[in-house]
């Protein structure tokens, strides 16, 4: 996933943000939605909608990001510098956000710069900004909205937690099929992947499974192999989710 710092997220008109309704898309975020509606829109009209490029660095690890952000359209996904605890591996994503998810939360909740860079993972992405006062001001207002958020960030340092140690003693193919389950239907034999794997480059799924790209790839063939995914020109076309959850549970 490389970063691309020549791109720069370009800040899109205010009559955009009516566009994307960020008052109805804070009501359909779980931590927002019980927050009276005048605090939404107290909100939305503070916040700066964006556009960014694959690869483009939203925030950057140990710098202050004075936000919080949400997904309008697209996938973020927040990385760490894993060269030092990974042999080998050079950055590893912790997780995507994705349509409506929050980032930069956890910055704000523990009043540091953030742990991890945020990269646009997807071809593109549109996102709002909310200053942190604002925020900050809606959590004094709402006190049960600062105990969702401090909830929500604690269970996913949780989920994050788990994760680190998976990638640890789970085989590379048990992880990488974990990482391709999220894009198989439910329907039983090969099925369409989701489209939204057509964004993901061998380097992503490596970063997603704490491997390096080559490894990712060795474990991508051997799953074809075992006809748990089929690819066309080298694209990923259609998964087994039987399969891929008998790797992903070990059982295979």
């Amino acid at each position: 996933m490389p970063e691309n710092d020549k791109h720069k997220p370009t800040v899109l008109a205010a009559d955009a943000v009516n566009q994307f309704d960020l008052v109805g898309r804070l009501g359909r975020n779980a931590l927002f939605s019980p927050c009276d509606e005048h605090l939404l829109h107290r909100l939305a009209a503070c916040a700066s909608l964006n556009v960014a490029l694959r690869g483009t660095r939203v925030a950057q690890a140990g710098t202050r990001f004075p936000y919080v952000g949400m997904v309008c359209s697209g996938a973020l996904a927040v990385t760490i510098d894993a060269a030092g605890p990974i042999r080998g591996v050079r950055r590893m994503q912790l997780y995507e956000a994705r349509a409506n998810a929050l980032f930069g939360e956890v910055a704000l909740l523990a009043q540091r710069p953030p742990p991890g860079d945020v990269l646009v993972l997807s071809k593109s992405a549109v996102y709002a900004l909310f200053p942190a006062d604002a925020v900050e001001d809606a959590m004094a207002a709402d006190p049960k909205l600062l105990r969702r958020l401090a909830a929500d960030v604690a269970g996913g340092t949780y989920l994050i937690a788990q994760r680190l140690l998976r990638s640890h003693n789970w085989p590379l193919t048990a992880r990488v099929a974990s990482v391709l389950l999220r894009f198989a239907a439910n329907e039983g034999g090969l099925q369409a992947a989701h489209p939204e794997i057509s964004e993901m480059t061998q380097r992503d799924i490596a970063a997603a499974a704490a491997c390096v790209k080559e490894s990712a790839a060795r474990a991508i063939a051997y799953l074809e192999s075992v006809g748990a995914l089929r690819r066309e020109r080298g694209h990923i076309r259609e998964l087994d989710r039987g399969v891929l959850e008998q790797f992903a549970e070990g059982l295979r």
